[in-house]
């Protein structure tokens, strides 16, 4: 009689142990992916935010920022990081988080959508190794006036020369040659105007 009660006892505290554990793993499916779609801000391709969760974010190719945001915290959710080239005045190249696409391509910049500058600040001057202005002579960054003449000469008179007039080589200004083929013709020297004029050269008809 008494190990039948011992056993119904033992039998009783295995039952209320096994359900509380089971009660336990039914609230942690429950509650994990509850916790894990928790919808936040998403700044999606386009400038658009989307109260999401973190997996569609990424899903949809978005930023996702933080749990504690939602978008009518970000009116513009813009976000774009663009490398631009070294000048003399930022020797070291620029990032411009706040600039858009077309701006970005308008400055001979690299564009990096849904991105910030602190990725890239370090990394942009990089881009631009090996690709000096077209008529930048001394690729210091800067096409000057004399360089134009410079370029000016190179295409009237290299290699055959011109009447009464000394032929520029083309080793005097090799940036001018933007498609290397040791001439310099007029859509070249159209690239060194625009890059003296400051407008990106490379998307220049």
């Amino acid at each position: 009689m008494r190990a039948a009660a011992n056993s119904s006892i033992v039998n009783g505290c295995w039952g209320r142990r096994l359900f509380t554990l089971a009660l336990l793993a039914a609230l942690a499916l429950i509650e994990s992916p509850g916790h894990a779609q928790i919808p936040a801000a998403c700044c999606l391709p386009g400038d658009e935010c989307q109260t999401i969760s973190a997996t569609s974010c990424a899903n949809n190719s978005g930023l996702f920022l933080s749990e504690i945001f939602d978008c009518s915290d970000l009116p513009t959710c813009r976000l774009g990081a663009c490398c631009k080239r070294a000048t003399p005045s930022s020797p070291g190249g620029t990032c411009d988080g706040y600039t858009t696409e077309a701006e970005c391509l308008g400055q001979c910049g690299v564009w990096f959508s849904l991105r910030s500058c602190g990725a890239f600040q370090n990394s942009c001057p990089s881009l631009f190794v090996g690709q000096p202005l077209p008529g930048d002579c001394n690729q210091n960054g800067v096409v000057t006036v004399s360089e134009l003449v410079t370029a000016v000469n190179i295409a009237l008179c290299w290699p055959h020369g011109c009447l009464n007039t000394p032929t520029t080589p083309l080793g005097a200004c090799p940036t001018v040659d933007v498609n290397r083929n040791g001439l310099a013709d007029v859509h070249e020297l159209v690239r060194a105007v625009a890059a003296s004029l400051g407008q990106c050269p490379w998307r220049v008809p």
